[in-house]
């Protein structure tokens, strides 16, 4: 019971993390998140700022201002650097 129980608490918090989302540039920008088919949201990053538990595994993400889009492929940081974007 109690390995049982350690593994739901691992899984749970496993899925609760988000990663961060950090601008390197000095410029704002306006970025779309697709989270699934139907849900989207959208928020603003400043210069040289970071965007903390913003993004997940699976998340497309769009630099609107730019045009530039990634689909996330890990929950540990994504970068913009020159309006693109790059994950760790």
């Amino acid at each position: 019971m109690k390995k049982v129980l350690a593994a739901v608490m691992v899984l749970s918090a496993t899925a609760l993390y988000a990663g961060d989302l950090v601008n390197k540039d000095s410029k704002q920008y306006r970025i779309e998140v697709k989270k699934d088919s139907s849900t989207r949201t959208e928020f603003s990053i400043s210069g040289s700022s970071t965007q903390c538990d913003s993004v997940k595994k699976g998340y497309i993400l769009k630099n609107a201002t730019i045009g530039d889009s990634i689909k996330v492929t890990t929950d540990k940081k994504v970068y913009i650097k020159n309006g693109k974007f790059s994950q760790d």
